[in-house]
């Protein structure tokens, strides 16, 4: 239990209060999230390789199709 604590106390800030944005990845198994301008990425499990393809981009707090 004192692990899951100690992981929540780490990481809250990229859930709490943030904006779902998991629709501009291309991906299922990455969550990302979105906090003023922060941008948080979740990886699910160990990415495949060395890069994160968008579908879209966000540009003044709206979305924009890249």
């Amino acid at each position: 239990m004192k692990l899951i604590v100690r992981w929540h106390r780490t990481f809250k800030e990229s859930f709490h209060q943030a904006e779902s944005v998991s629709d501009l990845l291309q991906y299922n198994d990455i969550l990302a999230t979105r906090k003023g301008n922060d941008l948080y990425l979740h990886f699910l499990v160990d990415p495949k390789g060395p890069g994160v393809v968008w579908k879209k981009t966000i540009r003044d707090g709206g979305y924009a199709d890249v």
